[in-house]
């Protein structure tokens, strides 16, 4: 039987707080103990720590709280609505910006790695932003004209 209390905001605050706070304890611990064999348990145990952190962001965006209010922040929600061609471009840049002809060109060193690190952060906002002008927020003007569709029964929507 499904119980809706089970996922209030409440309880999910507090569950991820859980998560978040007994995966780092646990992996400081392993960390702090400096063995290999315990390694692969120090990874394990950011899992926890990831999902209380990214379950905890997700709370604070849906409230009023302290850091609710920069989670909705509206640069950081262009982000979040461009993140996944920025997910799908940062790597080829990089590996572009990171090849022979760069190092040739440019140099090496930790100024040029710098450099070259916000050099593709801007280059992959930069696509990612006008993919998302360009094509997919066109594509989603689309679907409201497919939603009218299936409301209204017609067969070109089957």
């Amino acid at each position: 039987m499904y119980c809706k209390s089970a996922f209030s905001l409440r309880h999910t605050k507090w569950v991820a707080v859980a998560a978040l706070a007994s995966g780092v304890t646990a992996s400081l611990w392993l960390l702090a103990h400096h063995s290999k064999v315990r390694w692969p348990l120090c990874y394990s145990m950011l899992a926890p720590a990831s999902a209380g952190a990214v379950t905890f962001g997700i709370w604070c965006s849906r409230t009023n709280s302290i850091f609710g209010r920069p989670l909705r922040a509206s640069w950081l929600c262009y982000v979040g609505q461009i993140s996944y061609c920025l997910y799908l471009v940062q790597q080829p840049i990089y590996y572009v910006l990171s090849g022979r002809l760069a190092r040739k060109y440019i140099g090496t060193g930790s100024g040029v790695a710098i450099f070259l690190m916000l050099f593709g952060f801007v280059v992959s906002l930069s696509i990612a932003s006008l993919s998302w002008y360009l094509f997919e927020s066109q594509i989603l003007k689309l679907k409201g004209r497919l939603d009218s569709r299936q409301q209204t029964g017609s067969p070109a929507a089957a």
